[in-house]
């Protein structure tokens, strides 16, 4: 695999809050780098996020099996959250359906290819990549702590943008229950191998899980709770 450096500003403009003219950009950056170390190759994806003054943690905790690490961390005032997949021993794993940490399915339809899921070590989250053809999505889903109450039930809203040609599903994923409310991301990238190669209908992104009233609903309390100025936690196994 040759080194490759994608800058991919697919994400400035993503609207969570969609409710009439009241919107919340929180995403509004994706790098992702491809580099070969030794004899294994890397995929690492990195998300920077504005969710107010609110400050994510500074955490590196490892996947099982030398899969690859989980990070976030601030830097210059600005938090970021990211995945560094080891390619050579991921890849190797079985695809299957794909579940978010309350139990719902992802919001990608993959098909025959399915999708790689690989647990986070001592937090309630998942990483996840699939391949398409030449085509590869990585996504990421983390339950916070402080987000907990924010709906009564199991339920995914993640909205879809389409900048530069690259597509992009970011949202968040509740729980009636403790511990299972959250945030995801799943960014199509892709070629690896070939920068001038992007197939959008690799994979189909599902945007709505709720109705309309509910998803409003579910976003101005999810805004009230990001003006309130917290040190995020994400819930522990």
């Amino acid at each position: 695999m040759k080194n490759l450096k994608m800058l991919i500003m697919v994400m400035s403009s993503m609207v969570l809050m969609s409710c009439g003219g009241d919107s919340k950009k929180w995403v509004t950056d994706v790098n992702v780098e491809t580099a070969t170390q030794g004899d294994e190759s890397w995929l690492v994806s990195d998300f920077k996020l504005d969710i107010g003054e609110n400050e994510l943690p500074f955490i590196s905790s490892p996947l099982p099996k030398d899969y690859g690490v989980f990070r976030s961390w601030r830097l210059d005032g600005e938090n970021y959250i990211g995945v560094d997949l080891n390619l050579t021993s991921i890849l190797d794993v079985r695809p299957g359906l794909g579940t978010l940490p309350n139990g719902q399915p992802i919001p990608v339809e993959i098909g025959q290819a399915g999708i790689i899921e690989v647990e986070i070590e001592k937090i309630n989250g998942k990483v996840y990549l699939a391949k398409s053809g030449s085509m590869t999505l990585v996504g990421l889903a983390v339950a916070i702590e402080q987000l907990d109450g924010l709906a009564t039930d199991a339920t995914g809203i993640f909205p879809i943008i389409n900048l530069g040609g690259f597509d992009v599903a970011a949202g968040v994923f509740t729980s009636g229950e403790a511990g299972g409310t959250g945030i995801g991301i799943f960014a199509n990238i892709g070629s690896l191998w070939d920068e001038f190669v992007y197939d959008a209908s690799a994979f189909e992104f599902r945007s709505e899980y709720v109705s309309r009233s509910k998803k409003r609903r579910i976003f101005k309390k999810l805004s009230r709770m990001l003006r309130k100025r917290m040190e995020v936690d994400f819930t522990q196994r």
